[in-house]
């Protein structure tokens, strides 16, 4: 029986094998930690919990999405803030009350769009352009992901124990 498991898996499975195990694989992360910082490298990572995420995610959804951005700009901190500012202040979100708040959503939306394209102009000149095409590409797609997810994490937030963003936090000076 084992044999035949050990077929099944692919390579890239971690636990269920010998020398895969969670501590294992706890000290690769570490050891790959350490070279980083002892090279001065960046290392990227990102975790999912396969309990309550395994059958929701799409794969190559999330890699087109990871590979959309083009490297600089993917890089670039100030640029990713903007673009987590525009995804705040995205009308396409669920559950925000256009109705209520719609206008200022959109109004930062706008701003923050057209922030991005000037901070993107006056690092990158004319590049600028075909690299703000990548933004909007990868918000796209991260749209499409987020439909896919949306029922993510039903079920295991109760909502008396979850606090909402203060109003506060979208009102802005008239």
């Amino acid at each position: 029986m084992a044999s035949f498991i050990e077929m099944e898996l692919p390579d890239v499975q971690a636990g269920f094998r010998k020398g895969r195990g969670t501590r294992d694989q706890i000290a690769n992360l570490r050891w790959i930690m350490e070279k980083t910082r002892e090279f001065q490298k960046d290392a990227y990572m990102y975790f999912i919990d396969y309990n309550k995420a395994f059958d929701c995610i799409e794969h190559d959804k999330l890699w087109k999405l990871m590979s959309a951005l083009e490297e600089d700009v993917r890089t670039d901190e100030l640029a990713i803030d903007i673009v987590v500012l525009i995804v705040l202040f995205s009308s396409d979100r669920p559950n925000v009350p256009l109705e209520i708040d719609g206008a200022t959503i959109t109004k930062h939306s706008e701003f923050y769009s057209n922030l991005l394209l000037r901070y993107l102009q006056s690092v990158h000149g004319c590049e600028a352009e075909r690299k703000f095409s990548s933004v909007t590409g990868a918000l796209g797609l991260l749209r499409q992901v987020s439909q896919s997810s949306v029922t993510l994490f039903m079920g295991t937030v109760n909502p008396a124990e979850a606090e909402e963003l203060p109003r506060e936090f979208f009102k802005t000076a008239e």
